[in-house]
């Protein structure tokens, strides 16, 4: 009969695949297998046939010059991105900013991690809701911002995070002149020559990926902004493995406002390796009571860890010397503190750098991160006692969980240098200053979750890992936290460890970080789940544009 007949019974159908070319041709099927599966997968069902003059339309369209030089969000009408949200869930953060010109002190700039530039008009109100700053890309990695002493209208952004493999780069440095209001990306000149292949499996791109930290400053009435420029391998690249700015890493320094910029080389700032100098990467900036410049290093990742654990200051912007007790022992990345009427009185909380005897055992108290202290700027230095996370999930003295490379802050009350703060999973707090035994006066301010090793806590509820801790100026006994939940305030740091004193502040801070997702194709309704980086996976059901509430969803 009619060989379209056959195709109506899956029985037959395979009893059709084992006839002859001839046997095929006779009851009028096509004779190549091949060419009628062909056929089939390319058929409109609903006609029966196939229809390769849509392909033709489509191809007409895409070769029209109104959609060849397209790419999704590049800004041209009805090709850009669309906020979907979800306004209800913060996302990582690791810098948060009162703003300098608000007398009242409410008005906070924070940055997300690849989330852009927000702002909040009223940090103490709980309904206060942020809204994005526009001349920041909205997917830029917002990792440091400083003010210039001299004009509290200008400030830097600094764009990149070395911390995470290269998960989210940066565009340099952004600059604004108007208070926040309009932000213009600056050119920063590189240092340490070209791209090169340094291997047939390790590839060394030049750039400036990461800032770890910006630094405007003070010199006798001339503003000088510093920046520490980071370097890590990307690790999605392989074969080779793209190590990104590791010749163009080191302290930069801009005396004209931005304009220009050029790497600090001091001899004792550097090393060497395969035959190249490499210089130590900054990793934070302070600046004492007495106006000195300090900075805390990170090593050098891939090529024999150079430069991690020190500690350097300067007096005029040019002549860095190296602390006394420099490097700290077992140490890699530096975050410092430094006392607000002290100048010779500072804090340093530093990752794990593991020790090897010379039978390479590991050194036994080398596998958790440290506080230091000291009272002589780092002529001599003592280790403090940690604290311990209520958590029974948590090591003890290792607060970060085995994360001091990623969540590590410290700070010191800007009143009183004896009152400490540090953070890794959670917050704590001590007013013991640099005494030794801290063990027993360490207070866990903050909780990630009320599971059965913290319910019992009357402290608040803060989203793990800790990257932010600003206090509000006028007010020491009240800080903005930035951690990978977004935005906590606080309205009373002295009695965190036994009541609720934080809140969240995440409303339309549409920052959170989606690693992959899923969209229900539907006209009417649409639906998006997505899993966020530690935040689950999230759920909008009806999503549109404007801002969307989504839910947690398990299973």
């Amino acid at each position: 009969g009619d060989h379209r007949d056959l195709h109506s019974f899956p029985t037959r159908r395979s009893s059709i695949l084992q006839l002859t070319k001839g046997q095929r041709k006779s009851l009028g099927i096509p004779p190549n297998k091949y060419y009628e599966r062909e056929w089939e997968l390319t058929m409109n069902p609903a006609t029966g046939r196939p229809e390769p003059n849509k392909v033709l339309e489509l191809q007409n369209k895409l070769h029209n010059k109104s959609y060849a030089s397209k790419v999704p969000g590049d800004g041209t009408a009805g090709n850009e991105w669309i906020e979907r949200g979800p306004n209800n869930v913060g996302g990582r953060t690791r810098v948060v900013l009162f703003d300098p010109n608000d007398a009242a002190h409410k008005k906070v700039y924070a940055g997300g991690v690849s989330g852009g530039l927000w702002v909040n008009q009223d940090i103490t109100n709980a309904s206060s809701a942020w809204t994005l700053v526009s001349g920041v890309p909205s997917n830029m990695n917002i990792s440091c911002i400083t003010v210039d002493p001299n004009d509290s209208n200008t400030w830097y952004i600094g764009t990149g995070e070395q911390y995470t493999f290269g998960a989210a780069v940066g565009n340099g440095v952004y600059k604004t002149t108007d208070g926040g209001a309009n932000w213009v990306n600056i050119p920063v000149q590189l240092a340490g020559g070209a791209s090169f292949d340094y291997s047939s499996s390790s590839t060394f791109l030049a750039g400036i990926y990461y800032i770890n930290n910006i630094i405007a400053w003070d010199n006798a009435g001339s503003t000088e902004v510093f920046i520490g420029v980071g370097a890590h391998v990307y690790g999605d690249g392989s074969n080779p493995s793209s190590w990104l700015g590791l010749q163009s890493a080191g302290l930069y320094k801009s005396t004209d406002n931005g304009s220009n910029w050029s790497r600090i080389e001091s001899a004792n700032m550097q090393f060497t390796f395969s035959g190249n100098t490499y210089y130590y990467i900054p990793n934070d900036f302070e600046i004492s009571s007495d106006n000195k410049l300090w900075m805390g290093t990170i090593e050098t990742p891939g090529i024999g860890g150079g430069g991690g654990g020190r500690i350097f200051s300067s007096t005029d912007g040019i002549t860095w010397i190296e602390a006394p007790g420099s490097p700290l022992a077992y140490s890699n990345r530096v975050e410092l503190a430094v006392s607000s009427t002290n100048a010779t009185k500072m804090y340093a909380l530093t990752q794990n750098k593991p020790a090897y005897d010379a039978s390479n055992n590991l050194i036994l108290n080398s596998d958790k991160p440290h506080i230091y202290a000291t009272t002589d700027s780092f002529s001599t230095v003592t280790e403090l006692a940690k604290p311990s996370d209520a958590d029974n999930g948590i090591s003890a003295d290792d607060f970060t969980r085995g994360q001091d490379f990623y969540d590590l802050v410290i700070e010191v009350d800007p009143t009183n240098d004896d009152i400490i703060y540090v953070g890794g999973i959670d917050l704590f707090r001590s007013t013991s200053g640099t005494g030794t035994n801290l063990a027993s006066k360490w207070e866990q301010i903050s909780k990630w979750s009320n599971n059965a090793n913290l319910n019992t806590l009357n402290c608040s509820y803060v989203h793990a890992d800790q990257h932010a801790f600003t206090f509000r100026p006028g007010a020491n006994n009240e800080a903005v936290v930035g951690c990978d939940g977004g935005i906590f305030y606080a309205s009373s740091l002295s009695t965190a460890a036994t009541s609720d004193v934080f809140t969240e502040m995440n409303t339309n801070y549409n920052v959170t970080q989606f690693y992959y997702g899923g969209y229900g194709q539907s006209t009417s309704n649409e639906l998006i789940v997505a899993g966020a980086q530690d935040n689950g996976s999230q759920f909008i059901n009806g999503a549109s544009a404007g801002a969307n509430s989504s839910t947690l969803v398990n299973g």
